[in-house]
């Protein structure tokens, strides 16, 4: 009997269409579940990193705005003395060739 089952018309047919299936299945760009998964975590840690860098490019540039009022603030009519040393603090250090004397 189960030599039967073994050269039956149903078995072949069954071989037949699994090759096709797989041949098939190879043409195609397709990835494992496995794979899948991991590239689903990868994403999920991508999008999570990617919203703590704008939430901290956010901050830096309500900062950057805080600061540029207070150097507008400064220019606009407080001591000059104050405003001077604030200014040199926000900007940066100039380097100056050095001087010869004759």
């Amino acid at each position: 009997m189960s030599e039967f089952l073994q050269n039956s018309p149903a078995k072949d047919v069954e071989k037949n269409m699994k090759a096709m299936l797989s041949q098939g299945f190879s043409k195609l760009d397709l990835v494992t579940r496995e794979e899948f998964d991991t590239q689903t975590q990868v994403l999920v840690r991508t999008q999570a990193r990617l919203e703590e860098l704008e939430k901290r490019v956010t901050q830096l540039e309500q900062r950057l705005a805080g600061t540029s009022e207070r150097v507008a603030g400064l220019s606009a009519g407080r001591s000059s003395r104050r405003a001077s040393r604030e200014v040199l603090v926000l900007l940066p250090a100039r380097r100056f060739p050095p001087r010869r004397f004759r």
